[in-house]
């Protein structure tokens, strides 16, 4: 059996120094290391919040695009499948961009309808005027037909040519007028007078020529 060893009151004790620096470091690693994963977790907390707010607004914005492109193709599949001979106008729909060329193509329906009635009253005054006129000159014989027409002819000719002198010498007489008024001196009475007396005689004198 081993001797106890018996301690004496004045020897001192072992003691078991630990150095501040340890004790005070060891739980603020502690505490860095847990604040660390929190952050960590909360950053893959937020990132995959922003990552599913994305996704819903793309889905959202799929979803509008899809109901915007489906009422558009309903209301071009209910104007295409509307009966087109309705009775009311208002009935059948139209659109807006028709509603202008409907108008004009009416437009120019309504005055070719006129031109050709126009063109058949033509033809058939010309007609009664001609049957009038051979009727007449029936009375002359067959044979003078022929000759008739041709003096008709000339005639037309000579008055058409008569018209087309008579209104060159209106033009020419108004333009030597307004010449005349600027060189005659006076009176606004007597210049007037003078130019009138010009104007008669050259007008009488462009008739005769």
């Amino acid at each position: 059996m081993a001797p106890k060893t018996a301690k004496r009151k004045g020897q001192p004790q072992d003691i078991e120094i630990v150095a501040t620096e340890d004790v005070e470091s060891k739980p603020y690693v502690q505490e860095t290391a847990e604040t660390e994963d929190v952050a960590s977790s909360s950053g893959s907390e937020l990132e995959d919040l922003d990552s599913n707010d994305s996704f819903d607004e793309e889905m959202s914005s799929d979803d509008g695009e899809e109901k915007q492109t489906s009422t558009f193709a309903d209301g071009i599949a209910e104007i295409l499948n509307a009966p087109a001979g309705a009775e009311n106008e208002e009935e059948t729909p139209i659109l807006s961009l028709s509603k202008k060329s409907r108008k004009v193509l009416h437009q120019d329906r309504e005055a070719r309808k006129a031109n050709k009635l126009r063109r058949l009253r033509r033809r058939e005054r010309l007609r009664e005027e001609n049957v009038g006129r051979i009727a007449r000159m029936s009375e002359y014989g067959e044979d003078k037909i022929p000759e008739v027409l041709q003096r008709e002819r000339n005639l037309r000719r000579i008055a058409q040519r008569g018209v087309v002198q008579l209104f060159n010498a209106v033009r020419s007489t108004q333009v030597k007028a307004k010449q005349t008024a600027q060189t005659v001196s006076g009176g606004r009475t007597a210049r007037e007078q003078k130019v009138n007396e010009l104007s008669k005689t050259s007008f009488l004198d462009l008739i005769k020529s």
